[in-house]
């Protein structure tokens, strides 16, 4: 009988500690295997078997148990609980989250999938080269310069850079105002270099006196083209564009010359384009008014220079047609850069030139004196090929 009491007391005292081993497998079943693993290291500390490091979780001490202690529901809550507010506050989560800010004991080079590049060092001047499928490879770039032409090349077979030099290239350098052009340093003597400079353009003629009077255009200027060679690298032309286009005629009168552009190279003047004349101006209502004519030009080679040369001056103005009712002013002469200014039929109105083209005269109706209108600026371009 007493046998039968002691059994009875032994289960009943049993109870507490299986309802809390069912408690705890039970939410130990659904943790996380980080979280899983504190767990046990601390129980195992707790039993005296390891001892459990608590340095990234701060809180109160937990419960020790040991051997053969009767496991109270109070205790095993409190270091489950413990636990709990650990993993909860200072464990990284799996799946997406914000706690990880910094990874320092990383062996293992991420692989691309998992956004990495399975790399684990890169050196100055590398860059990394897609390879195949899921695959990054340290590529190192070569030193090209602008020397030459060099320009950077990619082998896709390889994978591999390499330095270039491509062929020649036709270069321009375009003035619109004096200044002054340099040999290039890639250059030689034997690099040939063509100029092709304008002069100015001239003045249209002005009406006056009569109804119906019709100003002359004026001429365009003259353009030189020459081909220079014996340049060394460094040396240095002057290039000086007129200082100032033909003026168009005042009423009844002649259009002014366009000015004259220069190469100089080593104080001698190498190359000169002149500026076209101005064209007539109108008095009369029947007499034609003779149009500027173009400008020429000269080329003249100095020391080590040869030169060929081509004068390509500017056509030259149009005639102004008078008529009482409806006269017609002289347009202005082209030139291989610009256009002549446009005639007019209308009083007041006229057309001026551009880049070298001569300006157009004026027509006089209504009574209304008008003057003609200037021709165009120069320009000059300077071609290489390296």
């Amino acid at each position: 009988m007493d046998h039968v009491v002691e059994k009875q007391q032994v289960a009943k005292n049993d109870r507490p500690r299986a309802s809390a081993r069912a408690r705890f497998g039970a939410i130990f079943s659904k943790l996380a295997w980080a979280t899983k693993a504190l767990v046990i290291a601390v129980f195992l500390g707790a039993l005296g078997l390891t001892s459990a490091s608590a340095a990234n979780c701060p809180g109160p001490p937990l419960v020790t148990l040991h051997n053969g202690d009767v496991a109270d529901a109070t205790p095993v809550n409190s270091n489950f609980g413990a636990l709990l507010d650990c993993a909860n506050n200072n464990l990284a989560k799996n799946g997406a989250n914000s706690d990880i800010t910094s990874l320092s004991g990383i062996t293992t080079p991420i692989t691309v999938p998992q956004g990495g590049t399975n790399l684990s060092a890169v050196s100055a001047n590398q860059v990394l080269v897609g390879t195949a499928a899921n695959t990054y490879s340290v590529v190192t770039l070569p030193n090209c310069t602008a020397t030459g032409a060099q320009h950077l090349n990619y082998d896709s077979s390889t994978h591999t850079f390499s330095c270039g030099v491509g062929g020649p290239s036709l270069r321009v350098q375009k003035f619109t105002s004096s200044g002054t052009f340099t040999i290039p340093t890639s250059a030689t003597t034997s690099t040939v270099f063509e100029f092709l400079v304008s002069g100015c353009g001239g003045g249209g003629g002005g009406a006056s006196g009569t109804n119906g009077a019709a100003g002359a255009g004026g001429g365009g200027a003259g353009v030189m083209d020459a081909f220079y060679s014996g340049f060394a690298p460094g040396d240095v032309v002057t290039v000086t564009l007129c200082s100032g286009a033909g003026t168009g005629g005042a009423a009844g009168a002649a259009g002014t010359t366009g000015g004259t552009s220069t190469l100089t190279y080593a104080t001698v003047q190498i190359l000169q384009a002149l500026g076209g004349t101005g064209g007539a101006g109108s008095t009369s209502s029947t007499v034609l008014a003779l149009p500027g004519g173009n400008g020429g030009g000269t080329a003249t080679p100095t020391g080590s220079l040869t030169v060929v040369s081509f004068q390509l001056g500017g056509s030259g103005g149009a005639i102004g047609f008078p008529n009482a009712t409806q006269p017609f002013s002289g347009g202005g002469g082209s030139t291989l850069f610009g256009s002549g200014g446009r005639g007019s039929t209308t009083a007041g109105s006229c057309g001026p030139g551009s880049s070298g083209g001569g300006g157009s005269g004026s027509v006089r109706l209504g009574g209304t004196d008008t003057p003609g209108c200037d021709g165009g600026s120069a320009v000059a371009l300077v071609k290489w090929v390296l």
